[in-house]
């Protein structure tokens, strides 16, 4: 079974702040997210963040 689960937001930075601003500005825990894709491609935390731009934190899946 696979669960699917989305959420839309928006988060207002100041200019020039990166992704791990944003990341602790919606109070997202240290190791929850496993990547983060920003317009489509994946980035690190440092990345610097531009207005208009569509962010997606994806969880790491777990199996046994």
């Amino acid at each position: 079974m696979l669960g699917l689960h989305r959420s839309e937001m928006v988060v207002e930075v100041e200019p020039g702040s990166t992704l791990g601003e944003v990341v602790r500005a919606v109070n997202i825990p240290d190791g929850v997210i496993m990547a983060f894709v920003v317009n489509g491609k994946m980035r690190t935390l440092d990345h610097e963040v531009r207005d208009g731009d569509d962010i997606a934190a994806i969880h790491p899946l777990s199996g046994g």
